[in-house]
């Protein structure tokens, strides 16, 4: 597994390097980047590296971290888009690798790369892409990455994340709080399907608990930039500028908080519909494991039965081993099915005689497993439900055994 996973980042790693070098103006093949957004994310990178303070002394209206990476890019190259195209190549791999992580949980491994290799075309070619170098495109390997975490735990069983993995979520979405927060709306289905799962499993203690989680791990990316604008006499300029300026002034239009929450609500309304899938898919996912769970319960309930009742030789269990453990069939040798049937019932016990395609004839199904006709004759079927609990298998099988003895004692 770590040598498959090795040589499909290796992959990633070339696929990235080569779509890149055609698909984003930063590449060495384009002598001139056209792109307005590359040039000025470059430019404010410059500054914060000759040791300017973001939002402070250059205006932009970006997140902190996009910034970071450009400085570090201009560390790289200060006179050319080398430098980006170098840190574009990383970003691009890990939305790469992500992907195919995530494709791999379901495919094989071949298929999978292939995927991902096609998505990362498609990706780079559209236009949203805008010839690279944006926000958007460093966003990119932290939602599918929140993703491909989100699927290899909800995708498995319908419980909330493990604290671990909730708490990189919460990191990843920091990172893209950091870049652009409004982003961050990818990571709502996530955080409702948590929610709801932790609603579910625990109530509002275990919900405020993921919340929790999330957040610390939101805080991890988000407290450095905090305390880098407080100790430089930046906050209010970090504030103004990237938070409500992007709110209300980003459009060419100021508007008021109610404007801005009435255009959310409207845009919600509109997108609602996609909330269907993603309820139904939660909901065949908890009927799945709770299938699951009920399935390890009538098991168990099963197990229960047979131990109990071999205690006597004189009963003996017809249900094959590999059998649906719903009902357990057996017999209790020179006590015919209907004797025993009416001797349970005084005690609130119900149960059937034969199997469930016979009535008034010997069973065809028992016949042809070739059992004899004196358990044939005193075959009685159990049926359990999933409110069915060990007690009430130890009551019947007490009552079984003290029926047994009573009745042979009569003939």
């Amino acid at each position: 597994m770590k040598k498959e996973r090795g040589l499909a980042l290796a992959a990633c790693a070339a696929l990235a390097a080569l779509m890149l070098l055609f698909a984003s103006q930063c590449s060495p093949l384009y002598p001139i980047n056209l792109w307005d957004d590359a040039n000025c994310l470059l430019t404010v990178g410059r500054v914060m590296r000759r040791g300017g303070v973001l939002y402070r002394d250059i205006y932009e209206q970006k997140g902190p971290l996009l910034y970071l990476i450009h400085a570090l890019a201009a560390c790289i190259s200060d006179t050319s888009f080398w430098g980006v195209y170098a840190l574009e190549i990383p970003a691009l791999t890990a939305a790469l690798y992500a992907a195919y992580r995530l494709l791999r949980l379901r495919t094989g491994a071949g298929f999978a790369l292939g995927a991902a290799a096609v998505w990362g075309a498609l990706t780079v070619t559209g236009g949203s892409f805008m010839r690279g170098d944006s926000a958007e495109e460093f966003c990119l390997p932290l939602l599918t990455a929140a993703l491909a975490l989100a699927y290899a735990e909800y995708g498995r069983r319908a419980r909330p994340m493990r604290a671990k993995r909730l708490l990189l979520c919460g990191v990843l979405a920091g990172g893209i709080a950091t870049i652009k927060y409004t982003l961050l709306g990818a990571m709502v289905g996530l955080c409702a399907v948590e929610g709801a799962l932790a609603l579910k499993e625990g109530g509002v203690p275990r919900a405020l608990k993921s919340a929790g989680v999330f957040l610390a791990g939101m805080a991890i990316p988000i407290l450095p930039w905090v305390i880098y604008f407080a100790a430089n006499g930046a906050l209010r300029d970090a504030y103004t500028a990237y938070i409500y300026n992007n709110v209300f002034l980003y459009g060419g239009e100021a508007a008021s908080w109610g404007q801005r929450l009435g255009e959310l609500a409207r845009c919600v309304q509109k997108n609602a519909l996609w909330a269907v899938p993603a309820a139904l898919g939660l909901a065949a996912q908890s009927m799945n494991d709770r299938c699951a769970e009920n399935f390890a319960h009538f098991t168990a309930l099963r197990q229960r039965m047979s131990t109990n009742l071999s205690q006597s030789p004189a009963v003996c269990i017809n249900s094959p081993a590999d059998a649906a453990p719903y009902i357990v069939n057996c017999s209790v040798q020179g006590i015919r099915s209907e004797v025993m049937i009416h001797y349970l019932e005084q005690f609130g016990i119900y149960v059937s005689s034969g199997s469930a395609c016979a009535k008034g004839e010997r069973s065809h199904v028992l016949t042809a497993m070739g059992l004899s006709r004196d358990r044939i004759d005193s075959a009685v079927r159990v049926s359990m439900t999933d409110t069915t609990t060990a007690g009430e298998i130890d009551e019947f099988c007490r009552r079984l055994l003290e029926g047994e003895a009573t009745l042979t004692k009569r003939r």
